[in-house]
C-alpha cells in the first residue's frame, strides 16, 4: 500500500523530444508506466490506479519532483488521462486590518475573490496553507499568549493547536504534511525553533544554541532542512522601523542539528523562504538602510536584491510552481500585497486598502 512518507521521494523524469515523459510505478500492480507530458512549467496531477494522486512540479528546464501526494480514493482504473491544475488554482492566504482588527482572509492570485476566514477580535497573523490546501496555521493571541490554531480552508473547524507559556510566531508546514515547524519565546527568554504534529501531539524543541535567537523557520522543499532567522541575544541593530535584532539567515537539519550561519550581513535579515527548486533561499533584509527583499544562491554564495526599493519590502513567499514571489511593501502609505516575478520584476500591487495586509502566504487548491 502507498505509505505517506513517500511523498518526499522523486519521481523518475525522462526527456523526450518537444514532451516530457514521466515514469511512475502502479502500486497496485508493481508495473511501471510513462505518461507523456505536454506542459511547460505547470502542475500536474496523476491519479495512479489502486495507489495514490501525485501532483508533479516542473521547473522549467528541470526534472519532476513529486510536490505531495494524496490517498486514491477512487476505483482501480488503467489508461486514465492526467488532469491538469492550472496556475489559477493557487490562491494567497494573508492577515488584515480592514475589518478592525487582524483577521485571516483568502484571495485569488490575481488579487480578486477576497473571502475573509476568521472572526474573532484577537490579533490572527502569519497564515500557512498545508500542503494538500485543505487547511490553514496561524498565530493568534485569542488566548493572550500567542498561540498556534488550524482552521479548515473555507475558515471552519478553528482548532487550537499549541498551548505552550510564550508566544509562539510563524507556522510552517512541512512539505510532506506531517509536521508543523514554529518558533517561541519571549522577552528575556530566547525563542527557539519547534515541530508539533498537525493534530498536536510530539512538540519538540528542535534548536537550543545557548545565547541565540531563532525564529521564523522555513522548510526545504525536500523537508530535510529548515532555514530560520538567528542571532545573538541582545544584539540590535537601527533599522528604518526603530531597533531590531541583529539577525542572519541559518540552516539547520529538520531535527535542529547541524546549525549553519549562511548570511553575513551588518542587517537584519529574517522571514526567510526556500525556493521551491531548492537553490535559493528568499528573505527580508535591512543591508541597504531600509527592507528590501534579497536571494542567497546555495551554489555559490551570491544574493541579490530583487526589490530596490526605498520602502519596506517584506514577508516574501514563493508560489508553489516557483514562478511568482508575493511580499508585502509600504509603497502607497501603508502595507499591501505585492507579487513579483522570480528574478524580481513585473512588480504588482494586489490589495488596495488604508488598512494594513500582511504575511502572504500561497495555497494549492
Amino acid at each position: 500500500p502507498y505509505r505517506p512518507e513517500q511523498a518526499s521521494k522523486p519521481v523518475s523524469a525522462l526527456r523526450g523530444s518537444g514532451i516530457r515523459l514521466v515514469k511512475v510505478k502502479d502500486v497496485a500492480s508493481g508495473q511501471l508506466k510513462v505518461l507523456p507530458i505536454k506542459n511547460r512549467g505547470k502542475v500536474w496531477w496523476f491519479p495512479i490506479a489502486g495507489a495514490a494522486v501525485f501532483t508533479l512540479f516542473f521547473d522549467p528546464g528541470q526534472a519532476a519532483h513529486l510536490r505531495r501526494a494524496i490517498p486514491n480514493q477512487e476505483s482501480p482504473m488503467t489508461n486514465r488521462a492526467p488532469q491538469r491544475v492550472e496556475s489559477d488554482e493557487y490562491k494567497i492566504v494573508f492577515s488584515s486590518e480592514r475589518d478592525g482588527d487582524s483577521e485571516i482572509y483568502l484571495m485569488n492570485q490575481d488579487g480578486t475573490g477576497l473571502t475573509r476566514l476568521t472572526y474573532d477580535p484577537a490579533t490572527d497573523s502569519l497564515p500557512y496553507c498545508s500542503p494538500d490546501g485543505s487547511r490553514i496555521v496561524f498565530s493568534s493571541d485569542r488566548a493572550a499568549k500567542k498561540q498556534l490554531y488550524l482552521i479548515d480552508i473555507d475558515g471552519s473547524n478553528v482548532t487550537r493547536l499549541t498551548h505552550n507559556e510564550f508566544d509562539n510566531n510563524s507556522p510552517s508546514w512541512s512539505p510532506d504534511g506531517n509536521k508543523i515547524s514554529f518558533s517561541s519565546g519571549g522577552n528575556a527568554t530566547p525563542s527557539n525553533l519547534y515541530t508539533i504534529y498537525p493534530d498536536g501531539s510530539n512538540q519538540r524543541q528542535i534548536t537550543s544554541l545557548a545565547g541565540y535567537n531563532f525564529l521564523s523557520p522555513t522548510w526545504s522543499p525536500d523537508g530535510r532542512k529548515l532555514a530560520a532567522e538567528g542571532g545573538i541575544l541582545g544584539e540590535t541593530i537601527d533599522t528604518e522601523w526603530g531597533e531590531a535584532g541583529r539577525l542572519q539567515i541559518w540552516t539547520f537539519n529538520a531535527d535542529g542539528s547541524d546549525p549553519t550561519q549562511l548570511t553575513d550581513l551588518d542587517a537584519y535579515n529574517g522571514y526567510p523562504a526556500w525556493s521551491p527548486a531548492g537553490s535559493s533561499i528568499i528573505f527580508d533584509s535591512t543591508v541597504q538602510g531600509w527592507a528590501d527583499i534579497l536571494s542567497v544562491s546555495l551554489v555559490d554564495g551570491s544574493v541579490t536584491n530583487l526589490t530596490n526599493d526605498p520602502l519596506a519590502n517584506e514577508f516574501a513567499a514563493w508560489s508553489p510552481d516557483g514562478s511568482k514571489i508575493a511580499f508585502v511593501a509600504d509603497r502607497d502609505g501603508n502595507n499591501e500585497i505585492y507579487v513579483m516575478d522570480a528574478d524580481g520584476g513585473n512588480q504588482t500591487r494586489l490589495t488596495n486598502h488604508e488598512a494594513s495586509d500582511s504575511g502572504p502566504a500561497w495555497c494549492s487548491l
